[in-house]
């Protein structure tokens, strides 16, 4: 899913080819005006900000570590559900439901007057219902949690 929306974010860039020899000549040979506008463009696509350890040319210069730059912002900004209903920013909209790879998200009724997404076990934290998700605001609650939002 994160490459997808790579790919398309670097096409819309002048930076994608689907021959990987000429895709990291093109990631390779990117200006630093391009670099700018191509973390701009991540940003923007994925709703996060990249941690300035990363904001050098020399990690954009193969897809796959782009890859992992987004995984590992994602993954480090969106912690968990309960964070994110506490906060009010889950809008109930369930998108990570029917997203879930594994089918392991399944829908809670009570607190609030929508439903709000949880997992009882075997998340592997693939990431794609939060970067998938509209409000940007889904992981998943803790099983022991799951009586708190009866």
């Amino acid at each position: 899913m994160i490459e997808k929306r790579l790919n398309q974010l670097l096409e819309d860039n002048g930076l994608y080819d689907s021959d990987s020899e000429m895709q990291e000549k093109l990631l390779s040979e990117m200006d630093s005006l391009r670099f700018i506008q191509l973390v701009v463009a991540i940003e923007n696509e994925f709703n996060i900000g990249i941690p300035d350890e990363y904001l050098l040319l020399q990690y954009f210069r193969k897809k796959d570590e782009i890859v992992k730059i987004i995984e590992e912002t994602v993954s480090a900004e969106l912690k968990n559900i309960n964070d994110v209903v506490e906060r009010e920013q889950c809008i109930g909209c369930l998108a990570c439901i029917q997203l879930c790879p594994y089918g392991n998200l399944e829908i809670c009724y009570g607190k609030f007057p929508y439903p709000v997404p949880v997992v009882f076990e075997n998340c592997d934290n693939c990431g794609i219902c939060l970067l998938e998700c509209p409000a940007k605001a889904n992981e998943h609650i803790d099983s022991e949690d799951f009586d708190r939002w009866r």
